[in-house]
């Protein structure tokens, strides 16, 4: 048997709420540009030396059960998700102020209209954010956003 053709619902959700990061430009409306940053999917890549980055992982995840018929399975699942940015300091900018309008861009990337989906993401809540210190010649100001995404995958039964 070969292996599914389609990479795990999980997974999918995650690449599809990274491609929103993607988004994050003055261009849309947006005080940050994320274009600039490494979009990244796995926690081993994280290096400050690489510049500003954007992390998003998923960390924990509640299965809400399946429904549906012989022919056709409806899959629902909760995925926390982290989102941890960590941006360049702006020499003409308040370090304090740079990360709450990088935290509001993520806050705002993540509640545009869910409906445009196409990676089984029927919702997403936010749960909380955190800002990190700014020390004095930190090259990068930290922050995490955590959100909850419900998940529904309609597929086919396994054999």
């Amino acid at each position: 048997m070969s292996p599914p053709a389609v990479e795990p619902l999980s997974w999918r959700a995650l690449q599809w709420i990274k491609g929103r990061m993607g988004t994050v430009t003055p261009a849309a409306g947006y005080y940050s540009d994320f274009t600039t940053c490494r979009l990244l999917d796995d926690r081993t890549q994280i290096d400050a030396e690489g510049g500003a980055y954007v992390l998003v992982v998923g960390t924990d995840f509640q299965p809400g059960g399946e429904s549906g018929t012989r022919n056709r399975a409806v899959y629902r699942e909760d995925m926390d998700v982290l989102i941890e940015f960590g941006i360049a300091r702006d020499p003409l900018l308040s370090p304090e102020l740079a990360i709450h309008r990088a935290r509001t861009d993520v806050l705002r990337a993540l509640r545009q209209d869910i409906r445009v989906a196409d990676a089984g993401v029927t919702k997403i809540e936010i749960t909380g954010s955190t800002l990190g210190d700014a020390p004095d010649g930190a090259a990068l100001l930290i922050a995490q956003v955590t959100a909850r995404a419900s998940l529904t995958d309609t597929t086919p039964p396994a054999i």
